[in-house]
């Protein structure tokens, strides 16, 4: 193994349980919703087979609007009808999509149970493990190219979650059977343990890659956007280089947890998401144009800049915490080309 002699602590662990919070994720480890919400802070976390423990187990869907005859009676007023009996007829939601959902804020309670607050004040509360019976309707989505079941929660969450977020039906699901949708997986194909939608299972940023974007701003950015799952930062006395990740090929956390990094993570315009708005910032300087000034350095992507970079781990079971030093082990000898599956 090439060790490096960069040491770093762990800044931050931000992640996708369902939902993403926007408050101090340059600090304090997050989990999130599926990239439906903001993220949670936590002080430490547990690596599961697929991620983080009860990292994006849940998501937003909603039905697919089918084209019917205008004036038959069944559609919306605009030609359009709900494909509520169809089980593959509904998509799941992304921040990117629908910004609002950036003010539904989420919170964790010491009894396992995850409480949502809309802007006018409503909750709702649901145990990170809901107690489901056959008559709870059976969801498939497509994420990333792979087919997931979800399970409906019901009627209660469909109320709540369709007035917080102003659309016609929005029903809160938890993530069930998904394949991996990545050919250098660590997992077992065949497990059919819950698994998180998503390109990875984590992503590694660095405070110095934010502090560099934040330099070309003229106002202050959270790392919250870029919704990492650990961001890194360099030990008191010492200094890290912007971008240095991008050569990273494999971390060690704690001299416990192996992270093995796989690919870029390429971005979009959720970038300019105001969090504390629940909308698109608006402005030339903005986070997503200032990437693509100087971050297309991926050869596989070349319209889309990166920032940090994506990972996997064995380690299931062991448990990290804010502060732990991470080491880097491994380096690439050239930059990795972002393909699918990672």
């Amino acid at each position: 193994m090439v060790s490096q002699d960069v040491w770093v602590v762990l800044g931050g662990i931000v992640s996708s349980v369902y939902l993403y919070r926007r408050s101090l994720a340059t600090k304090y480890p997050t989990l999130q919703l599926e990239a439906s919400l903001p993220p949670i802070q936590v002080s430490q976390a547990t690596l599961a087979e697929r991620g983080l423990q009860g990292d994006r187990t849940f998501m937003l869907v909603s039905p697919k609007k089918s084209k019917t005859k205008a004036g038959d009676g069944n559609g919306d007023g605009d030609g359009n009808d709900l494909g509520k009996g169809e089980e593959d007829e509904w998509f799941g939601h992304y921040i990117s999509d629908r910004p609002k959902n950036a003010l539904l804020i989420p919170t964790l309670s010491s009894d396992h149970s995850l409480t949502i607050t809309a802007p006018n004040g409503a909750q709702y509360t649901t145990p990170l493990l809901p107690n489901f019976t056959t008559e709870n309707r059976r969801i498939k989505i497509t994420m990333h190219s792979s087919s997931a079941e979800t399970i409906d929660l019901g009627d209660e969450a469909s109320r709540f979650f369709t007035e917080a977020c102003g659309t016609v039906e929005v029903s809160l699901s938890k993530i069930g059977k998904l394949p991996p949708p990545y050919s250098q997986s660590h997992e077992d194909p065949n497990s059919t343990h819950p698994s998180p939608p998503s390109s990875a299972s984590y992503m590694i940023a660095s405070s110095a890659s934010l502090e560099a974007v934040r330099s070309q701003l003229n106002e202050p950015l959270s790392i919250i956007p870029f919704r990492p799952t650990f961001l890194v930062s360099p030990q008191r006395g010492r200094s890290l280089a912007p971008w240095v990740e991008d050569w990273w090929a494999e971390l060690r956390i704690a001299e416990k947890v192996s992270i093995r990094l796989t690919s870029n993570c390429v971005r979009c315009v959720s970038l300019n998401i105001d969090y504390a708005k629940g909308d698109f910032k608006t402005g030339s300087n903005l986070p997503f144009k200032v990437l693509t000034k100087t971050r297309l350095v991926d050869p596989g992507q070349p319209f889309s800049p990166v920032f940090g970079r994506y990972g996997f781990s064995q380690n299931v079971g062991e448990t990290i915490s804010v502060g732990d030093v991470v080491r880097v082990t491994k380096l690439n000898k050239s930059r990795t080309v972002f393909d699918w599956p990672l």
